[in-house]
């Protein structure tokens, strides 16, 4: 089975507190993104096979993406396997990666919900998406999240998905979002690698400024990352400079990938006013940031 697994962008992102386990509790409302990966699950033998050896095998296009146990798509597999012993001992796991490793765009969380979905359409036929989802919380607190956005991009699945949702708790707790209009997105990733945890651990150890941003992690990333500050001026500038300064220009979770946001609502020429001024600014954005992932997409 193929499998579209799409990323994500936090249009807020509010850090409330950090728990005992470790985790932060957050405000956020995310949305979903027509950026996907591409998994394909290859079940070798039937359910009702004895139980053995497991030959779980994750392969992806792109370097330095774990294979093993560090892989979220591998991990999602070994859970589901776990719950339901004796069924496919043997499991191919193929990825094609088109979301950016590290960008704050929850691509491998977006990978172990395909892999959830596609495996829980085989060994758990009655079940959710909250059941489904409350598994993948054992994972990462993206993963909730994604798996209503992954069901709402893979229709034949049989699940009524969402791509817009407000997280609560570390991101488990979700809320389907009022009526959110179709936006287009330009996305732009510098060629850095952002750890999520320092990002948190930054936060936690800053003191308030007069930075605004409806993105809490967005001040501890530039304020570290030049480069990212310098990405989120010269974003804002460009979209002053082609009639869209009403656009949100943020910071997409714990970074480094920067998104512009464009709804209907503030274009007066309506939907194709604001298609024409995303494509306008994306292509400004490709001539300026040579070497950068550079993306025009739009929301699910």
């Amino acid at each position: 089975m193929l499998i579209k697994a799409p990323a994500k962008i936090n249009l807020t992102l509010r850090v409330l507190s950090k728990r005992p386990d470790g985790y932060h509790e957050i405000s956020s409302l995310m949305r979903a993104i027509r950026l996907f990966d591409e998994v394909e699950i290859a079940l070798v033998g039937g359910v009702g096979e004895t139980p053995g050896s497991l030959d779980l095998r994750v392969r992806t296009d792109m370097p330095g993406v774990p294979e093993g146990p560090g892989n979220l798509a591998y991990r999602a597999a070994e859970l589901m396997l776990g719950m339901h012993p004796g069924h496919y001992n043997h499991i191919n796991i193929s990825i094609k990666k088109n979301i950016p490793m590290a960008a704050g765009l929850a691509g491998g969380s977006a990978d172990a919900a395909a892999v959830l979905l596609g495996l829980s359409g085989e060994l758990a036929p009655g079940a959710g998406l909250a059941d489904i989802a409350s598994w993948g919380a054992e994972l990462g607190m993206d993963i909730p999240f994604c798996v209503y956005a992954c069901a709402a991009a893979n229709p034949a699945l049989g699940y009524t998905g969402v791509g817009a949702m407000l997280a609560g708790g570390a991101g488990e707790l979700l809320t389907p979002a009022d009526a959110q209009g179709k936006a287009y997105v330009v996305l732009v990733k510098p060629q850095l690698e952002v750890s999520t945890k320092q990002i948190y651990e930054l936060h936690d150890i800053r003191k308030g400024s007069a930075y605004v941003s409806d993105n809490d992690l967005e001040a501890p990333c530039a304020e570290a990352w030049p480069t990212v500050a310098g990405l989120l001026r010269a974003m804002k500038m460009i979209c002053a400079e082609e009639g869209a300064d009403g656009v949100k220009v943020q910071l997409s979770g714990s970074g480094p990938t920067v998104f512009a946001y464009f709804p209907c609502e503030p274009f007066d020429g309506g939907y194709e006013a604001m298609v024409g001024a995303a494509r306008k600014v994306c292509e400004r954005a490709r001539l300026a940031f040579p070497g950068m992932f550079v993306r025009l997409t739009e929301t699910i």
